[in-house]
């Protein structure tokens, strides 16, 4: 996969870095791997501080983006996460800035086993590079144009190899086998994991294998246990996936 401060590294493709000298100074030492973690949270601690205060708004995201990265290095990926939701709210009126958070928040919430954010993030950062590639296309900017499509290769690289994308490949041509009943239950699942209702999600993952039972419609069943197999997967219980995929 591609790695957090790699996809970091894209943030300023195009325009420089909105970090101040003295908070550089102290990125330096938030980036670096032997940093302990006391110290990590000091220094986080102190260059917040000094970006609260700057004229740049753009310096507190780009910041926040930078210690989030850190405290995934340092295997804490639910404080990544909050770090880096907080970096995607401020660079709201920006897709690139949004595109290139959007995939480290997706790399955390892996991380963490929230694959349902995890994907979600990662498909949001490549639609949104996938809609920059074709404005530069508009706006005659070849280079600019090229490196959003590299980008894009490597992302599409990545996600190949997740369940989640594999999925939305089913009914590419075809439609939904999925009765409307099913349908809902599926819904209610989806909802209650973003909800991180898990108890829920799992009853209602039950209630989808139990409509399998004396089921004559095969490719509906096979499409409902497709679907308990990935809902599975999203809820980090890889046995059960597996065992039902088989």
């Amino acid at each position: 996969m591609i790695d957090i401060f790699e996809a970091l590294s894209w943030l300023n493709q195009f325009d420089g870095s909105n970090l101040s000298m003295p908070v550089q100074s102290l990125v330096e030492i938030i980036d670096d791997p032997r940093t302990t973690e006391a110290t990590l949270k000091g220094t986080c601690a102190h260059a917040h501080s000094m970006s609260e205060v700057s004229p740049n708004y753009l310096e507190r995201p780009e910041l926040l983006l930078h210690c989030g990265a850190a405290y995934y290095q340092h295997d804490y990926a639910l404080e990544a996460i909050r770090l880096i939701r907080d970096a995607y709210d401020a660079y709201e009126p920006d897709e690139h800035y949004r595109a290139v958070t959007a995939w480290m928040l997706g790399t955390s919430a892996a991380a963490a086993s929230d694959f349902n954010l995890a994907f979600l993030s990662w498909d949001e950062a490549r639609c949104i590079f996938s809609s920059l590639a074709a404005q530069k296309l508009s706006d005659h900017d070849p280079v600019s144009r090229m490196w959003y499509l590299d980008r894009l290769k490597e992302m599409n690289r990545d996600l190949v190899r997740l369940p989640r994308e594999a999925y939305t490949w089913l009914n590419r041509f075809e439609p939904s086998c999925l009765s409307c009943d099913v349908q809902e239950i599926k819904v209610k699942i989806i909802n209650s994991i973003a909800k991180r209702r898990v108890l829920q999600a799992y009853d209602f993952v039950r209630d989808l294998k139990l409509v399998c039972n004396g089921h004559r419609d095969h490719l509906e069943t096979s499409e409902i246990m497709l679907e308990c197999g990935l809902q599975f997967y999203t809820l980090g219980n890889i046995a059960d996936a597996a065992d039902i995929l088989n």
